[in-house]
This record gives C-alpha cells, sequence and structure tokens, in this order.
C-alpha cells in the first residue's frame, strides 16, 4: 500500500507543479467528488482535479511556453507524461491500461486509527470495467500491498491488512448525508477558498495535535518536549491554483486565542529597487518564547547560552529582544559599491529607551572587547550614527543609527542614509504587486523576493565556464522567473497565508 499511496502523491505533485490553476469555471462541489465517500472523523483530505477548465489549461500553457526545455507546452500532454512515469511503477502502460478509464481526480484520505492513522486512495473511474483489469495487474505484483475495490466510480484503494476500510468506505458511499464533504469543519474553511481549483487539502488541526501529542508521549524518556507548548488549532484547507503567468496557492487556518500581527509600514518604505526583503512580527517575541522552551528543557544548551552570554556581554533577551515586539524587516539591495548586495536590519522598536541602551553597550563592548572604537556622526533625521572606521572590504563598512522611528544596522552609511530616508515604495513596485497586490494589517510573516534582479545581479559575477554551464545548464530554467512571494497574517480567529511566483 505505501508503493501506491507513495504513487498517487506523486501524481498529485506531479500535477499540481506544472499545472495548478483556476480556469474562472463553475464553484467545484465537493460533495460530487470523492469528499462525500470519505468518513466525516477523517483527519486530513487531498483532492487534485486533472481535468481542469479550459481557462485553467490556458493559464498552464502561459506558464509552460516560458521554459524552453519543456517539450511539451500543453496541460494534458504535460499530464499524459508525468502520469505514464508515474504509472510505470506499479508496472501498468498508461496509454493502454490507465488512460481509457481514468476519470478527473485522484483523492488521498487520512482516517484515525491506533497507533497510525490509515491512508486511503481514491482514483475517480469513467468506465469501471476497463478499470478492473489494470487495477487487478497492479495489486498482483509481488510487492504490492494494497487491495481496492471499485466504490460509486471510485476506486479505493487500501493497505491489505486494513482491508476493512473498504466496507468503511462503502457504507459512508451509501449515505453521503454524512460524508466528510457536508460537515461544518471542512466547508466552514474549503469554502473559503478559490472556487475553480485544481488542487484543494484538508486537515483536523486539533485532531492532527492530539496525534502528535499521543506519539511524543510514546517516546516519553528520549525526548524532551512540553506538550503544553503545542498550538491549539482548528480546521485548515488550502488550495493551489494558477493565474495568468503566475503560481499561486492560498489557504487558512483557525487559531482561535491567538493574537499577533500588524501593519507593515517599515517594508512598504523600502527603496522599490530593493532586491527582497524578509519582514516579521514580534521577532523578538517568538525568539524569546523558543529560548525560554529550549532553556527550559536542556540544561547543558542552557549552560552553553549563558557562557556565550558572558564572553560576548549581552544579555540576549533583555539587551536585544526586549525591544523587537513591531515589525522587523531584513532587506537587500543591489550593490552600490563593489560586487556585495547593500543589506540591512530594521527594527520598529517597542522600547525606544531599551533599544538606545542595547545601541551603546554594543559600541562600548565593540571598543573593550574588540578594540574597534566606531566613529560616531550624526544620524540622518537627527541622533547618533555609529560607523566602523573604515571599511571590511569594498561596499561593507557596517553602520546602524537608532531614529525615531526605527532602527537600521546596514552595511553600509550610504545604504543607512538611503533607509533612513523611507518613502521608497516598495509595496507599489511590480514584485509586490504582482505577487501579495497590497499591504495586509495582522501581517506576521512576509517575504518578497524580485528574481529578476536577483538573477541579473548573479549572472554579473559569473564568468568563463562557470557561466557557460550556467547559459547552457540554468538560465532556460530561471530566465523568465519574475517574483516570489509568501506571507502569513492574522485575519480575527483565522491565519491566513497565501504564496504565488511570477514569470515573464
Amino acid at each position: 500500500m505505501r508503493r501506491v499511496v507513495g504513487v498517487l502523491i506523486a501524481l498529485c505533485l506531479a500535477l499540481v507543479l506544472p499545472a495548478c490553476g483556476t480556469g474562472g469555471g463553475a464553484k467545484t462541489d465537493e460533495t460530487k467528488r470523492a469528499a462525500g465517500l470519505v468518513p466525516k472523523d477523517a483527519l486530513a483530505y487531498v483532492s487534485v482535479d486533472i481535468n481542469p477548465s479550459d481557462s485553467q489549461k490556458s493559464h498552464v500553457a502561459s506558464i509552460l511556453e516560458k521554459f524552453p526545455k519543456i517539450q511539451r507546452k500543453t496541460f494534458d500532454s504535460e499530464k499524459d507524461q508525468l502520469l505514464g512515469m508515474a504509472v510505470s511503477k506499479l508496472g501498468l502502460n498508461y496509454e493502454t491500461d490507465v488512460k481509457p478509464w481514468l476519470g478527473s481526480e485522484l483523492a488521498l484520505a487520512v482516517l484515525p486509527d491506533t497507533p497510525e492513522p490509515d491512508p486511503v486512495a481514491l482514483i475517480k473511474s469513467s468506465d469501471d470495467a476497463k478499470a478492473k483489469p489494470a487495477l487487478d495487474k497492479a495489486v498482483a505484483r509481488p510487492d504490492a500491498d494494497a487491495t481496492y475495490r471499485l466504490i460509486k466510480g471510485f476506486a479505493v484503494v487500501v493497505p491489505k491488512k486494513h482491508a476493512n476500510l473498504l466496507d468503511v468506505i462503502a457504507r459512508q458511499a451509501d449515505d453521503p448525508a454524512s460524508a466528510l464533504s457536508e460537515q461544518d469543519k471542512f466547508t466552514r474553511v474549503v469554502n473559503q477558498l478559490h472556487d475553480d481549483r485544481l488542487l484543494v487539502a484538508w486537515a483536523d488541526g486539533h485532531g492532527l495535535v492530539e496525534l502528535a501529542k499521543a506519539a511524543i508521549a510514546r517516546t516519553a524518556g528520549r525526548a524532551q518536549i512540553n506538550l503544553a507548548a503545542l498550538p491549539n488549532v482548528g480546521m485548515a484547507a488550502l488550495d493551489v491554483h494558477a493565474e495568468d503567468n503566475a503560481l499561486a496557492m492560498a489557504g487558512l487556518v483557525e487559531t482561535p486565542g491567538t493574537s499577533g500581527g500588524g501593519d507593515t509600514k517599515l517594508t512598504g518604505a523600502l527603496p522599490e529597487n530593493s532586491l527582497g526583503a524578509i519582514t516579521a512580527w514580534n521577532l523578538g517575541g517568538g525568539i524569546d518564547d523558543l529560548l525560554r522552551t529550549v532553556l527550559s528543557t536542556n540544561a547543558q544548551i542552557t549552560n552553553a547560552f549563558q557562557r556565550a552570554q558572558q564572553q560576548i556581554g549581552l544579555d540576549i533577551r533583555q539587551d536585544i529582544l526586549s525591544w523587537m515586539h513591531g515589525e522587523t524587516v531584513i532587506v537587500a539591495g543591489p550593490p552600490t559599491a563593489g560586487t556585495i548586495p547593500d543589506f540591512a536590519l530594521v527594527v520598529s522598536p517597542t522600547d525606544k529607551t531599551k533599544a538606545q541602551a542595547a545601541v551603546t553597550k554594543i559600541a562600548t563592548l565593540l571598543e573593550h572587547r574588540v578594540g574597534v572604537k566606531l566613529d560616531q556622526r550624526p544620524a540622518p533625521g537627527g541622533g547618533t550614527e555609529y560607523v566602523f572606521p573604515a571599511a571590511i572590504r569594498q561596499g561593507i563598512q557596517p553602520a546602524m543609527a537608532l531614529l525615531s522611528d526605527k532602527f537600521i544596522l546596514a552595511s553600509s552609511p550610504e545604504y543607512l542614509a538611503t533607509l533612513a530616508k523611507g518613502g521608497g515604495g516598495f509595496d507599489s513596485g511590480s514584485a509586490f504587486k504582482n505577487t501579495l497586490d497590497s499591504a495586509k494589517s495582522g501581517t506576521q510573516f512576509q517575504m518578497v523576493l524580485q528574481l529578476s534582479s536577483i538573477r541579473n545581479y548573479v549572472e554579473t559575477l559569473l564568468t568563463g565556464a562557470s557561466k557557460a554551464r550556467y547559459d547552457r545548464d540554468v538560465k532556460p530554467w530561471v530566465d523568465h522567473l519574475d517574483a516570489a512571494a509568501l506571507r502569513v497574517r492574522k485575519d480575527g480567529s483565522l491565519t491566513r497565508f497565501e504564496a504565488k511566483a511570477t514569470v515573464k
């Protein structure tokens, strides 16, 4: 069964990666699909549509045509190749054994069991009479650990040792009103996804956390993990879809009783030509919680951490993390001198007094313990800027300053001055607009990469044989990549996440 399920998962991934999309067709009705055969106590479920709408196929073609090394430029031709490669591992010929009966959906459900949950594969059949010989051939292989039954137009595949699950699915098929697809815990999250999706996934977060707790408890004495620290989450769902010249994913998790996130004003004010930016909200609190958990369960790590703090002269939690509970950004920009990109850490301090004390303490420690006396000069907009007395190498002369609205640690005084100006319009640039569209309140984590600019920078560093290999083996795959982004944000009792990559 593991082999059969593994191939099914490979099929799902293979189809999603090159061909995920939304087509502007009718809303997906999960009650008429595999979810209508899945028991309501399922822990997780994933479904892939292998016969999407015409507009979906058009979106896929708009992506495939950008990659010269991909010979097949349509959804159907790429699908046939990938499915052929996958079913060959089961000793089947796709064109003669599978394609004549394969329907529009591949699905996988995870049902509760002790000590491990059971996987159930569901393959839509358009012709049961043609499906039976192929399935008989697949499960008859010496290394096959699976059995199947054709139920309501689906080939249901389960492990041999859990053949009784076929009876469970058969009974569920006769009672569609109690199936997973009809349950509020499923519909209330799945119905918030894109209407015409290629892939949908759902999970009972609470059930999976309880399963993880039970597994951890069985390792008592071997793993020191605070079970109470595991999050209390509800239902979760995501979809994968395509837009014109873009691949995208969106989803949500029920996270009641939690808060966090905020506006990303520092990120939005970065220079528009930035190569990329990673934003985190309450980074100090997150790292502090992690340290507290780790240090409370491992004396050896605690001692090593304390020795390290004594050596550098800083109390990481009090001196640094205590004022980093707002927005923190790591940003990189095109090099202004030398070949190394400009880079910086930008923080919106939540306790400016502690932030100023940290800056002063760091400058003092560098002078007394390292022998580096930082130059002091007026900072842009007021305050004091601390600068290394000389460049470490061309383009690298670290500088830091606590300004009225932010702390900046930059790779050079010039880049610090650029970031101090603000109003750069990063969130109105093409990389941001084409991936995340606009800034959102409640953002907890965000990453935006200007892939085309990063590629152009990397290409300036290549010469000789390295450039020749790059031009031959890598450039055809990356030449049309434009931008990529990921965002996680709090939205009331939900945590929403989205990711997108664009091509041009």
